[in-house]
């Protein structure tokens, strides 16, 4: 995890669907190798369904946009994200993946 912000970094979770043939090599060489792979992803259905298609056991969900609208007190805004993680982290879970939360906890 990159340490300022000037290094690279996602911002809002990989993009598997997009960049599925690259993610889904990495898994296999990492998983091949005996490493455990998670995805931070989006709380997108997509992603979420990619994620599995690529055989990656865990997704991390990206919280940030829940968390920055906590912060700013944009309770309605907030309440749709969270429903969003939701209804993602059921949707991982249900069709097998460990699911973890974060980016911008506290």
């Amino acid at each position: 995890v990159p340490e300022r912000r000037a290094e690279r970094t996602t911002e809002g979770g990989l993009d598997v669907v997009g960049q599925r043939s690259h993610v889904e090599d990495a898994v296999r060489s990492l998983g091949g190798a005996g490493i455990r792979v998670s995805l931070f992803i989006a709380a997108d259905k997509d992603q979420v369904e990619a994620a599995k298609a690529v055989d990656a056991p865990v997704i991390e969900l990206h919280t940030g946009a829940w968390c920055d609208a906590l912060a700013a007190g944009e309770d309605d805004v907030a309440a749709r994200e969270f429903e969003r993680l939701r209804i993602a982290a059921g949707l991982a879970k249900s069709i097998g993946l460990e699911v973890h939360a974060g980016h911008g906890l506290d």
